[in-house]
């Protein structure tokens, strides 16, 4: 019979709770910090960082967790909260510091109940180089020598989907087994080049392309996008496939302008670089302090409330006033009839 009803006891509805004990907690500042969880993973030896996370105040966000049930947290961090072992924290002068601590952190140990910054080495870069009469599009995994660089950028299927729409309108033959292996597939092949004889305009209009790929990366200008949309109808009146697949990639594209490209951009600005890039990790670290002002920006200090100096002759008045008030009508039937 024991064991039968030991068959229908379920997890511990709060896990954390034995670790942070009323005694813990009171250990914890009400300060700015960062936190994170500590336990073994299944299959791997030793203690792993499982969860890393910040507060504006470490006491409050780790009461929280003491009797948070698993259902309200994310699920990712959720479904290690059986296999933590120990909490720690850090405090910080301020959650901007908080902030920056946290990003560092996630870099660093990648812990699986985090999802958001964690995998800042899974951006990429887009490369360009004039050669000649050639264009060298390529995609790396950090800037290489020479060339312009542009970046990191995330979803590498991008650069995929842009080479498929400049190769149909480089492309004089539009035909299935004429295009290059791979680029339907993934994020499409790591090298793309462009040979611009003079029956296509040769330097100057490898000058053109050059422009508009530049502008549509550093998110400055959607030119691209127009002259690749003016070509799609071309591309439709030549009967290559009307326009399947076409207008599709171009939507990919127009989204990974407004989300990606133009934010980075205004990243770029506010951090005074004049290059067409930036590290991963600075990415990682600039987003993440870009999601926190919104919600703990400076606020507006409240307008002091001024308060009205009375005499006793104001106060008679007042009475008065408040009696024969034009706004109750009752009050005032009420005073006539005393009066």
């Amino acid at each position: 019979m024991k064991g039968q009803i030991e068959l229908f006891v379920g997890p511990e509805p709060r896990p954390l709770r034995r670790i942070l004990t009323p005694e813990r907690l009171r250990a914890v500042p009400r300060l700015p910090g960062v936190y994170w969880f500590v336990g073994v993973r299944p299959g791997r030896p030793g203690l792993q960082v499982l969860y890393v996370g910040k507060a504006v105040n470490l006491r409050r966000r780790l009461a929280g967790y003491r009797v948070a049930p698993p259902g309200r947290l994310p699920p990712a961090l959720a479904r290690h909260l059986t296999h933590v072992q120990e909490v720690r924290w850090q405090p910080c002068p301020s959650h901007a510091e908080a902030v920056r601590y946290e990003a560092e952190l996630l870099q660093l140990y990648h812990p699986p109940g985090n999802r958001q910054g964690t995998h800042p080495h899974s951006r990429w870069f887009a490369g360009m180089l004039a050669q000649g009469r050639d264009l060298l599009l390529t995609r790396a995994d950090k800037p290489l020598s020479g060339g312009e660089w542009f970046g990191a950028f995330t979803q590498r299927a991008t650069f995929g989907i842009l080479s498929r729409c400049l190769w149909r309108v480089w492309s004089a033959s539009p035909k299935i087994p004429d295009w290059p292996l791979g680029w339907w597939e993934g994020s499409g092949p790591r090298l793309v080049r462009f040979h611009f004889s003079e029956d296509r305009g040769g330097e100057r209009e490898r000058d053109h392309w050059t422009d508009r790929l530049r502008k549509y990366w550093l998110g400055q200008s959607d030119e691209l996008l127009t002259w690749l949309r003016q070509e799609a109808v071309a591309w439709a009146e030549r009967g290559a496939w009307k326009r399947w697949g076409f207008e599709a990639d171009l939507a990919q594209l127009e989204r990974f302008f407004t989300r990606q490209a133009r934010a980075l951009g205004a990243l770029r600005l506010a951090c005074g670089t004049t290059k067409g890039w930036l590290a991963a990790e600075q990415v990682e670290r600039a987003l993440a302090l870009s999601r926190l002002l919104p919600r703990h920006g400076p606020h507006p200090s409240p307008k002091p409330r001024v308060l009205p100096i009375r005499t006793d002759s104001d106060s008679a008045a007042g009475q008065e006033s408040s009696a024969e008030g034009p706004g109750d009508p009752q009050r005032k039937q009420r005073h006539d009839r005393r009066t």
